[in-house]
């Protein structure tokens, strides 16, 4: 399940009116749970984290990024991890316009799609998977999505760092290291360069002994 591609993103802008050109910058906050306006935005470049948080601790919901649609009238925070570009548009007048212009529904749909079995993903994580089985979970999805197949296996390309992984996972950044430092040392999963990952063998990787590691499972 992939993103809106960055040429359904062009289409859309193309046939709406009314969209405002928008600079965040990285780390700023573009809307939370109590400040907010009801306000649909389309991401044109850089990449957003949709999350909820209490003073004590933060769960990343989904990662948005290039072609990427989403609207403000969510209790979420939405910050940008990279700076971006975004076309911003009201709730209201988006809704009109979309009665208008039925062929972009497929587009937002997938969008919609994609962060819901995101959120039922880690719903399904916390509730019945251990965190080195969310990990490999994360790993193998990544890898059916973007992987670049080669002789020696398939190749990830990262964007995201090891803190957005782990707040991904619902677990700390230590554990992760922890973690991705046991598979490394397994053979099943490489880490050439530090966003550059290579699964030799996914069935291998699907098999590795995730209860093997005492300690770790709690996050």
């Amino acid at each position: 399940m992939g993103p809106c591609k960055p040429e359904g993103a062009a289409n859309i802008t193309a046939q709406l009116v009314g969209f405002q050109n928008l600079n965040i910058a990285k780390g700023q906050l573009f809307s939370t749970p109590v400040e907010r306006e009801d306000r649909v935005l389309l991401i044109e470049s850089g990449r957003m984290r949709v999350y909820m948080a209490t003073e004590e601790k933060e769960l990343t919901l989904a990662y948005l990024e290039t072609g990427d649609l989403f609207t403000t009238h969510t209790p979420t925070f939405l910050m940008a991890v990279t700076d971006c570009r975004l076309k911003v548009m009201p709730s209201h007048q988006f809704l009109r316009q979309m009665k208008d212009q039925p062929a972009l529904v497929a587009p937002m749909m997938r969008v919609l799609g994609r962060l819901l079995n995101s959120s039922l993903e880690l719903t399904a994580d916390l509730a019945f998977r251990d965190v080195p089985a969310r990990l490999i979970r994360f790993v193998l999805e990544t890898a059916k999505r973007r992987g670049r197949v080669e002789a020696e296996g398939i190749w990830l390309t990262l964007e995201l760092n090891t803190l957005d992984i782990a707040l991904l996972l619902g677990t700390s950044r230590q554990t992760l290291s922890a973690l991705l430092n046991r598979l490394e040392r397994d053979g099943v999963l490489l880490r050439p360069q530090r966003q550059q990952w290579l699964i030799p063998d996914t069935d291998a990787l699907q098999r590795w002994p995730c209860g093997s590691i005492a300690g770790l499972s709690a996050g």
